[in-house]
């Protein structure tokens, strides 16, 4: 989840982009990165009609997939593009980052079920994260 608004993954790496001449990522964990406006968005527009419609598990995310390091080389070559700084990147294994907690290698999710039960798709998450990147940069 990613915002121009609160704590995340885009406002993380331009913070610290300032900070560091280097920055380690791991470049072996696949998710879905998902504009959490974009997902707000979503939820206010099927909430209406929810009570109508059988329950069940449905998953919603930004189109398109990448790993944290090429999600991280997204956002410095946006902020160049935009005037900001932009860090040189390293490419780690996610063995060489040590975390408390064990994070997926694949966190893909497949929203085919939402989108046919309510009609409704994110846009591709690099829109969404240029967007978001001019926000955070403009502040």
């Amino acid at each position: 989840m990613f915002s121009p608004i609160g704590s995340n993954f885009v406002k993380m790496m331009l913070k610290v982009e300032a900070e560091r001449p280097l920055l380690r990522v791991v470049n072996d964990q696949i998710g879905n990165p998902t504009p959490s406006l974009d997902l707000a968005a979503a939820m206010l527009k099927i909430a209406p009609g929810l009570q109508r419609e059988p329950g069940g598990l449905y998953h919603l995310t930004g189109a398109g997939s990448i790993s944290w390091h090429d999600f991280a080389a997204f956002v410095f070559e946006q902020s160049r593009k935009l005037g900001g700084p932009a860090p040189a990147l390293e490419a780690i294994s996610s063995d060489e980052y040590r975390t408390a907690a064990r994070q997926p290698m694949n966190s893909r999710l497949h929203c085919t079920a939402f989108s046919d039960r309510f009609g409704i798709s994110l846009r591709p998450w690099k829109e969404a994260a240029s967007e978001t990147m001019a926000r955070c940069l403009a502040d």
